[in-house]
């Protein structure tokens, strides 16, 4: 059975040496670049919906580059 001070010490023991909270996550579309570098190699193989959707917080001239090649894919027959 633990005293109230043996508890205490652990607790502050173990509350001292806590790893510090890991940094937040960017939040959806502020990093544009990232995005369009993932998408532009995969443009051939991305579903319409996940490609309607990566592109939707991209600057506009970014996301027409990307639709005109994915659009220049279909054109061609490849799938």
């Amino acid at each position: 059975m633990c005293t109230d001070a043996y508890r205490a010490a652990l607790t502050r023991d173990f509350s001292s040496t806590a790893a510090p909270a890991p940094a937040p996550a960017p939040a959806p579309g502020q990093r544009p670049a990232l995005v369009a570098a993932w998408l532009e190699p995969r443009i051939h193989q991305v579903s319409g919906v996940t490609l309607r959707e990566a592109l939707k917080p991209l600057p506009p001239a970014t996301r027409d580059s990307l639709l005109a090649a994915r659009a220049a894919i279909k054109a061609t027959g490849a799938s």
